[in-house]
């Protein structure tokens, strides 16, 4: 299992949120270790998410928000979710 590593406070921007997203997947697959294929793909709510699904979901959004290589989409993506916020004015709230 890969170690978590501590994200360097002071690093630039960039680097630090490369840091934050290791340490956070690091995170997520010691939560997952161990399971098997039933646990993971189980139902976990209402909605019928279960885990497998929340590391899709969790993949698709760190790829539509932090982009992949040479931003280019992945083969089978529809889109990312910069794609579906509105065309006009700051796509973050509180912005200007």
């Amino acid at each position: 299992m890969e170690n978590r590593v501590d994200v360097d406070r002071l690093a630039r921007e960039r680097d630090a949120l490369n840091q934050q997203l290791d340490f956070q997947r690091a995170t997520l697959l010691r939560k997952l270790e161990g399971l098997d294929d039933e646990q993971l793909r189980r139902p976990m709510t209402h909605s019928g998410l279960s885990l497998l699904g929340l590391v899709k979901h969790l993949t698709s959004t760190e790829h539509g928000w932090v982009g992949w290589p040479g931003g280019v989409s992945p083969p089978g993506s529809h889109g990312t979710v910069r794609d579906s916020l509105p065309s006009h004015g700051s796509s973050h709230p509180g912005s200007r």
